[in-house]
């Protein structure tokens, strides 16, 4: 977070057509300006929380209650006044979910796809779009219409489940509720104007994140009151998130430590425990996992028998970690035709071809360390600093009405001191509970690490991180301490 911090100050990336990144260095006046404002971000949520402090609980439920209907109303007036072109992979996902939708295999699946192929040749190289396709057909199923554009309505209902457990986990992560700010959290979620443009992007990203936000609420309610359902419950929506995009096993991942870190307190706290109980606890972990993972796994096989589609012709996994350690036009690490271009036609020759690559690379890295360096500080740069988080380039295509090149200068400042302001006040945070962060912050902190390390040696794109700062949120309900922050005992 420091380093991220430190970078954030220093440089602003901008992100352009075709995803060509430029990164320039601040200025000494815009950084003056930027930290000013950062600070300004603090004592504005400081003021706003100690004005809120005496007003009636009824009273405070009716304005959050009112601020998440204008949020939705806000959303929906979005994708209703600012339609961008349903294109790329979005596009290939929705003809999908018709065809699942409506059992015409002629409408779509002969059609050539950006990719050069025909949507049933992607559909047989990128598995991944099978699951996604597949949570959008049940919508489609649901309101009995095939109209892709109203997909963005998901989005509006995972927004909003978004704000609200952005809430009820900032509530959970805070140990004592008279040392918390819950305006903060509820501030920064509500001005993250990235997540909201994200609304007209159809994709899984949001249903997503919304789906993992449930769960680890539902995991931490299991860890007050040990009751199974919670368990199986956050397992369920886990394997939703996880179907409509499969980078949510990050937070898989972060949610079984959790578990696992919740039964080693115990183990150390009530020395009492059987091992019949922490057999059953372990157990629980290894449940949790599978209710996440199988139902992806059923989908895409009973598609692939259904289609009749060749194995052997998916796209290969491995050339995202190729492309994520190579140079490419758009930056560092981001997606280069030749590399993915060549995977698609040739996966079997990619699979075996690319490990010697990377082999190769990460020789290579060791031997020019500055190199290395650079390389890597250039890929974070363009994924962390670029803070519209692709939600601008994804709308420049609009609508005549709205010019949204104009919006990219502020948004960009704003979203880079609500960036600054949130790993600061965490850094803070973290360093006087060092000694007794609860494990719900923990959590929070794991889901963050896994993604920020991920995406390191992942293909870069701006717009995957934005579940990462999303996650960090709640943390900021907890309010620094007053006394001077010690580094060293």
């Amino acid at each position: 977070m420091a380093i991220l911090t430190v970078l954030n100050i220093l440089f602003v990336t901008n992100i352009g057509e075709s995803e060509k990144v430029s990164i320039t260095s601040s200025s000494i006046f815009y950084i003056i300006f930027l930290v000013l404002f950062t600070v300004g971000i603090y004592f504005f949520t400081e003021w706003i929380d100690q004005k809120f402090s005496n007003v009636e609980e009824n009273t405070k439920k009716r304005i959050c209650l009112i601020s998440k209907v204008i949020y939705f109303i806000l959303c929906a007036l979005l994708i209703i006044f600012l339609r961008p072109p349903i294109v790329g992979d979005q596009i290939h996902a929705c003809n999908l979910a018709e065809t699942f939708y409506t059992g015409d295999n002629e409408r779509y699946l002969p059609n050539t796809t950006y990719a050069g192929i025909p949507l049933f040749e992607y559909m047989q190289a990128y598995y991944q779009q099978i699951t996604l396709a597949f949570m959008f057909s049940i919508f489609l199923r649901i309101i009995h219409f095939d109209g892709i554009g109203l997909l963005r309505i998901l989005n509006i209902l995972f927004s909003l489940v978004i704000v609200i457990y952005t809430y009820k986990i900032a509530k959970k992560s805070s140990k004592e509720k008279d040392k918390s700010n819950m305006f903060r959290p509820m501030f920064i979620i509500y001005t993250f104007f990235s997540l909201f443009l994200l609304n007209t992007f159809i994709y899984g990203d949001i249903p997503s994140l919304a789906l993992s936000m449930v769960a680890m609420y539902e995991v931490m309610k299991y860890r007050e009151n040990n009751k199974i359902k919670h368990i199986i419950f956050a397992g369920v929506l886990m394997s939703l998130a996880y179907m409509f995009r499969m980078n949510s096993a990050i937070f898989v991942i972060a949610i079984s430590i959790y578990l696992l870190l919740n039964l080693f307190y115990e183990i150390k706290e009530h020395k009492n425990i059987t091992p019949k109980e922490i057999i059953v606890k372990l157990l629980l972990v290894i449940l949790f996992v599978a209710i996440t993972l199988l139902p992806a796994t059923i989908v895409k096989n009973y598609y692939i028998k259904k289609y009749n589609l060749d194995r052997d012709k998916q796209y290969p996994t491995i050339s995202y970690f190729l492309i994520g350690m190579e140079e490419s036009p758009r930056c560092e690490g981001w997606y280069s035709e030749s590399i993915g271009e060549y995977a698609l036609k040739n996966p079997e020759k990619a699979s075996i071809e690319y490990k010697t690559r990377i082999k190769d690379r990460l020789k290579y890295f060791k031997e020019n360390p500055k190199y290395t360096i650079k390389f890597y500080g250039r890929k974070i740069i363009s994924m962390w600093c670029e803070n519209t988080y692709g939600s601008i380039r994804d709308n420049m295509e609009g609508t005549d009405k709205i010019d949204m090149t104009k919006f990219i200068t502020p948004l960009t400042f704003y979203q880079k001191a609500m960036l600054i302001f949130m790993f600061t006040y965490i850094i803070i945070i973290i360093i006087q509970n060092r000694n007794n962060l609860s494990l719900e912050v923990v959590l929070l902190l794991t889901v963050f690490l896994g993604g920020f390390f991920f995406h390191i040696m992942w293909e870069a794109k701006s717009r995957y991180i934005i579940p990462y700062i999303v996650v960090l949120m709640p943390i900021l309900s907890i309010k620094i301490k007053n006394n001077k922050i010690k580094l060293l005992k």
